[in-house]
């Protein structure tokens, strides 16, 4: 973090300002609804490997776009490592059977639980979190740069 403009802290994507939080909020919002919508889509009408590892993807995008809104100041990186974290322990978590139960229960449970322990998951949720991750720093370098041009040097959260 590094202290700019009335002493506010911004958070420092490759030693620029990000966007301020209450934008960057509302922008990962929209993003995670966005997501949701790819993830119900890609689910209801495709199938196959692609269809699960790009399903897989979504998810660890939608944690990342989730951990974002809460923590927006949160380095790129370390939303990414939270987010393939979250990822992960649900997926081993599938190995105990109670995700499972639990989609018995209460069938769309299994959309955020899942059912079946997958290893290769583990992978595409890498995946999912680094593009994510790489996505979300070149869109903040991108706005910093409109900001710049348009001599917009207001720090207002």
């Amino acid at each position: 973090m590094v202290s700019n403009d009335g002493g506010q802290a911004q958070p420092k994507v490759g030693g620029t300002p990000a966007p301020r939080s209450g934008e960057r909020r509302l922008a990962l919002a929209v993003g995670a609804v966005a997501t949701i919508i790819a993830g119900l889509t890609i689910a209801t009408v495709f199938s196959g490997f692609a269809a699960d590892a790009t399903a897989d993807g979504l998810y660890a995008a939608l944690v990342y776009l989730l951990v974002g809104v809460v923590f927006p100041r949160l380095y790129a990186i370390v939303t990414a490592v939270v987010a393939f974290s979250v990822s992960a322990i649900i997926e081993f978590s599938q190995l105990t059977g109670l995700p499972a139960a639990l989609a018995g229960v209460f069938p769309p449970a299994r959309l955020v639980f899942g059912t079946t322990f997958v290893a290769t998951d583990l992978i595409f949720y890498a995946l999912g979190a680094a593009l994510i991750a790489a996505g979300d720093v070149l869109v903040t370098r991108l706005v910093r740069r409109l900001r710049d041009r348009s001599g917009d040097t207001s720090r207002h959260p």
